[in-house]
């Protein structure tokens, strides 16, 4: 009997050892609303009680991120949380898989109407847009839309008095400074995949574990979260890239490591890809950085300067002229890349703007 319990306390040990180590925010920081989309009673949330209501083309699939999820038709499918859930400190979190990119597609918008609403959508056709507006006031932060056909992550948080966004656990942007809180929205019909602006298309996709906090979570949580989900391996490695053809001017390069990201170097006595060390080499040389997520591979080119070298610089002599120019020459022409023509990549932001001469030899934007 002896040898017996000995033997499964040994192999409880070893299973227990295989399991993934949980996050510790996970258990930290409970959410007050989760929906898995599992069990017996799939739209209810973790604790059994706020079932969803599902309206139009929505449905639950056995296809989740983990398990079961909610499926949106795009036409006319959505779901309704309970009312009241926002708070001045909150983060929402989804795992969304967008079947078919529709214009303002939300992933939530809480409120009431038009007037009053604290929405995200990844695709507008131009931006991911998150916004929140109350009679107080609107405000708007516009960032990079979504383009992935493939699970994602999304977390948006709220906290003293700064929205933020993230996606696949990365910190994407940021905005303070706020007209209208959380607390100035009156949150009486809160939607999954529909606006509370009637022109606006219902979100096409599938959404899984879908999570409500009634605080602000930390970039480490918000890591742990999306930690436990699953993601493809070539979006992971995209979301967690490095710059190309950067200088490594320091002594340490920072290498992400999410999920399973190993990294590797071509000479490794350059850049120790364990602890990103940097150690200068006799004569500048370039160093092949290799991140590897399952099948999926990126390479990336890192020139490291040679030891005791000065930092590089450009030096520029505007009075030297290399070439005359005539007087009667306006402008130069030149490749317009990013409409440098215009001002560059925010021409609204130069005050002459584009430089421009029209059939009637009027001057536009000269004075």
């Amino acid at each position: 009997m002896k040898k017996i319990l000995t033997a499964l306390i040994t192999a409880i040990a070893t299973a227990a050892a295989l399991l993934p180590c949980a996050p510790a925010s996970a258990a930290g920081e409970k959410p007050v609303l989760r929906y898995t989309f599992d069990g017996k009673k799939e739209l209810a949330d973790e604790n059994g009680r706020n079932e969803l209501k599902l309206f139009g083309g929505a449905s639950v699939t056995d296809d989740g991120n983990v398990g079961s999820a909610l499926l949106l038709d795009g036409t006319d499918g959505y779901a309704l949380l309970p009312d009241g859930i926002l708070t001045n400190n909150m983060t929402v979190t989804a795992w969304v898989k967008i079947n078919r990119f529709t214009a303002w597609g939300r992933v939530f918008d809480f409120g009431s109407d038009a007037d009053n609403n604290f929405f995200f959508a990844p695709y507008s056709g131009s931006a991911a847009r998150i916004e929140m507006k109350s009679p107080v006031g609107t405000d708007t932060m516009d960032t990079v839309q979504e383009t992935e056909n493939d699970w994602v992550h999304y977390a948006v948080t709220y906290g003293d008095d700064k929205v933020s966004y993230y996606r696949n656990g990365v910190f994407i942007a940021s905005k303070s400074n706020l007209n209208v809180t959380p607390n100035d929205v009156k949150d009486e019909l809160n939607y999954i995949g529909k606006s509370h602006y009637e022109g606006d298309a219902y979100l096409a996709a599938a959404v899984d574990d879908f999570r409500v906090y009634d605080k602000a979570l930390t970039a480490d949580e918000i890591s742990d979260v999306f930690a436990e989900g699953k993601i493809n391996s070539e979006i992971l490695l995209k979301s967690y890239q490095i710059e190309d053809g950067q200088i490594a001017t320091g002594d340490k390069i920072e290498l992400p490591r999410v999920n399973g990201i190993e990294w590797s170097a071509d000479k490794p006595e350059i850049i120790d890809t364990q602890t990103g060390a940097v150690t200068r080499p006799s004569s500048a040389c370039a160093v092949t950085l290799t991140a590897k997520c399952g099948d999926a591979s990126a390479d990336y080119t890192v020139y490291v300067p040679a030891e005791g070298a000065a930092p590089f610089s450009v030096d520029i002599n505007a009075a030297d002229r290399s070439k005359d120019v005539s007087d009667m020459m306006w402008g130069l022409f030149f490749e317009d890349i990013n409409s440098s023509a215009d001002g560059g990549l925010y021409a609204e932001m130069v005050q002459n703007r584009s430089f421009e001469i029209a059939a009637d030899d009027n001057l536009y934007s000269w004075e």
